[in-house]
């Protein structure tokens, strides 16, 4: 069994492995004794490295605003945001107007504001983001997409997929009795 928190080399293989044979894919499932205590598993979303060196690191010395400085993310919501619409031709208004996002709530996230959840999900949506982007830009909000809800994996579904349009996942999300994403 694949032992993250004591070789990073096998992680690295492992993450290798994955991104050859399944291409897109973007889930590793790793057991929680290899990772964390909780729950019966975990999906690591990101640099497999990077989530080797937190769950290896020994914090019983550690102050945390030593933690803090040394894993806590430089970037915001907004600055990866801006990172992706930068990639894309859109303009600031043809994004939220195809997000179905009101230009004051656009200006609030550029000036600080946090998205709702929903919100969050429709720009990623209409910037065409891959599976792990979105939830990287959802967990800067403080939200997350769980497989133990199913909007969510019928979010997720969608996006592995490359089917970003709204209005289908709506109407999957409410054939499913979920929420939509409004």
């Amino acid at each position: 069994m694949l032992s993250i928190s004591k070789d990073i080399n096998n992680a690295k293989l492992l993450e290798k492995y994955v991104r050859t044979r399944f291409g897109d894919i973007q889930i590793v499932e790793v057991e929680p004794s290899d990772a964390v205590r909780n729950g019966p598993y975990m999906m690591l979303l990101g640099d497999t490295e990077d989530w080797a060196q937190i769950m290896a690191t020994d914090t019983g010395d550690m102050l945390l605003d030593d933690w803090l400085e040394r894993f806590g993310r430089k970037e915001g919501f907004w600055d990866v945001l801006v990172r992706h619409m930068d990639k894309t031709p859109l303009t600031d208004t043809q994004l939220y107007n195809k997000a179905g996002v009101s230009r004051s709530v656009f200006s609030d996230l550029r000036n600080g504001k946090n998205p709702s959840r929903n919100t969050a999900i429709k720009l990623c949506l209409a910037l065409e983001l891959d599976l792990k982007q979105t939830a990287d830009i959802l967990r800067l909000a403080g939200y997350t997409l769980s497989r133990s809800k199913k909007d969510d994996l019928i979010i997720m579904y969608f996006i592995l997929r490359k089917e970003y349009n709204l209005i289908s996942m709506n109407t999957h999300l409410s054939k499913a009795n979920c929420g939509i994403i409004k």
